[in-house]
């Protein structure tokens, strides 16, 4: 309908690392909308040799959307934990369901050198949950954003700062890669156990984290995830306008991103929107 407001929302921009994804280059794809939602790594600020540059870059992003007129909202993921307070959000009444997918797997990926200590650590937690916690989305997404810190001060201090993502320098190693492989195949359901946990009114799930764009259904649940703008590429975006959800192809004009009007997939949600309860916040176990 006219005048109602519209929402872009993208996900493992990296901000930072070397490359064309900068913000000039992300700028033309929100023109026209009112809401900027960045779905988790935003910036790259896990690897030691890019967090200035995604200091500035996150900075640069702030002031641009700001000229824009474009209401800016930063969802932490793994690669920039605790840069914003947000771990996920409920959009349409809490039909819809934003998380960047981290809090998924107990290692964050199964494929980090750290991934062993980091499922430990997981499972401590969790046995000292309480049966509350174990459902409760915000305890589940705050021990996620503290294995991700974790993680980050684990490659500072072991110095093996090698490369400029794990999933690339995985898919040098054999073993890695089937990891990646069946990682990949499992998130669909993985999603859908967690939403049935945690969130069971979750009509829909918009992730990243994985880098592997795609569209699945779960038990009526549907599942979409933006990919990324770093290796596999394929980059997607959602849009939300209305009680409308699509998603849509992400090209490259050479000067920069342009949103691809030929919506992938879309969904129209009729139905009175329902109320979604909110745990309240616990803190982590001891």
């Amino acid at each position: 309908m006219p005048g109602e407001a519209r929402t872009l929302i993208l996900s493992d921009t990296h901000l930072g690392r070397p490359g064309r994804v900068t913000v000039s280059a992300l700028r033309p794809l929100w023109q026209g909308f009112d809401r900027l939602i960045i779905n988790g790594d935003a910036a790259e600020l896990q690897l030691p040799k890019c967090r200035a540059a995604g200091a500035r870059a996150i900075d640069e992003l702030q002031r641009t959307a700001e000229h824009d007129g474009i209401d800016l909202v930063l969802i932490s993921g793994n690669h920039d934990a605790y840069l914003s307070d947000t771990r996920y959000l409920r959009l349409l009444g809490g039909r819809v369901l934003l998380t960047h997918g981290d809090v998924l797997h107990k290692s964050i990926v199964p494929w980090s050198r750290h991934a062993k200590l980091l499922a430990q650590q997981h499972d401590e937690a969790m046995d000292h949950a309480t049966a509350a916690q174990h459902r409760c989305m915000n305890f589940r997404h705050d021990l996620s954003q503290h294995l991700a810190y974790r993680e980050r001060m684990g490659i500072s201090a072991d110095g093996r700062d090698k490369g400029l993502s794990s999933l690339r320098n995985a898919l040098l190693h054999p073993i890695k890669v089937a990891k990646v492989l069946a990682y990949w195949r499992s998130v669909p359901t993985l999603v859908h156990r967690f939403v049935e946990q945690c969130d069971p009114s979750a009509e829909m799930v918009v992730l990243g984290h994985t880098h592997r764009q795609g569209i699945w259904r779960r038990h009526g649940r549907v599942i979409l995830n933006c990919g990324s703008y770093d290796l596999p590429g394929r980059p997607r975006a959602v849009v939300v306008g209305g009680h409308t959800v699509s998603m849509h192809k992400i090209g490259w004009s050479g000067a920069g991103f342009v949103l691809q009007n030929n919506a992938l997939f879309e969904q129209r949600f009729t139905a009175p929107a329902i109320k979604p309860v909110t745990p309240q916040r616990e803190p982590l176990a001891a």
